[in-house]
């Protein structure tokens, strides 16, 4: 008997590392890629700098901007719900987006 709980064990703690090597799609539809950014740039404190960070849209569902599929970017914590949105004109979630959290 202690073998075959030893062997469903050792079974059950493989998938569930495998499950955790494989992402979850935050909402059916919507997925990308990185693509690429501009080169680094220093920037002192009271500076601004442009940057530019590139994604692939790997998803099934068109981004539009101003719809219910815009889709932002944020540097967020990890509980995925405290970011940097800095200009609430061009960070803020569209109204008819489908989750407060970001993913």
């Amino acid at each position: 008997m202690r073998k075959i709980v030893t062997a469903v064990s050792a079974a059950s703690l493989a998938l569930s590392m495998l499950a955790a090597a494989v992402p979850a799609l935050a909402v059916t539809g919507y997925d990308s890629a990185y693509a690429g950014e501009s080169a680094f740039v220093n920037i002192s404190p009271g500076q601004t700098q442009n940057f530019q960070v590139f994604f692939a849209n790997t998803g099934t569902t068109t981004w539009s901007r101003g719809t219910g599929t815009q889709v932002d970017l944020a540097a967020c914590l990890e509980d995925k719900v405290t970011c940097n949105a800095q200009d609430a004109s061009e960070a803020s979630w569209n109204s008819g987006w489908l989750s407060s959290t970001r993913y």
